[in-house]
C-alpha cells in the first residue's frame, strides 16, 4: 500500500481500490468497491465523536450508500479492510 499525502493533512491509501461521491454532499455518499471483501466504514465528527460505523461485506464494483445521520459541517471517513489495513481516509463536507 502506498500512503499518498493530501494537502489537508488527512493520509489516503492507494485511491483505485474505492471512490467516494458526491462530496460535498446532503444527507448520504456512495462508496464505489473496486475489490470484494470485508470493510468497517467509520464516519467521525472533527470533535472525534463517532457519527456512523459500519461493517460491510461487498462483492467487486459493488456500490454502498452510506447515510450520514449529522449537522452540516466536515466529517471524516475511514475505510478499513478486513486485515486491519487502511483502504482509505477522506475528508467529507455536509451540506
Amino acid at each position: 500500500i502506498v500512503i499518498v499525502p493530501y494537502p489537508d493533512g488527512i493520509e489516503g491509501a492507494v485511491v483505485d481500490q474505492m471512490s467516494l461521491y458526491p462530496n460535498p454532499f446532503t444527507d448520504y455518499v456512495n462508496l464505489s468497491f473496486v475489490k470484494e471483501g470485508a470493510y468497517t466504514i467509520d464516519i467521525v465528527a472533527l470533535d472525534g465523536k463517532l457519527i456512523e460505523s459500519k461493517s460491510l461485506s461487498v462483492e467487486a464494483n459493488e456500490i454502498v450508500r452510506v447515510d450520514v445521520n449529522g449537522d452540516k459541517g466536515i466529517y471524516i471517513l475511514k475505510v478499513v479492510a478486513e486485515n486491519n489495513s487502511i483502504v482509505r481516509t477522506i475528508k467529507l463536507v455536509k451540506r
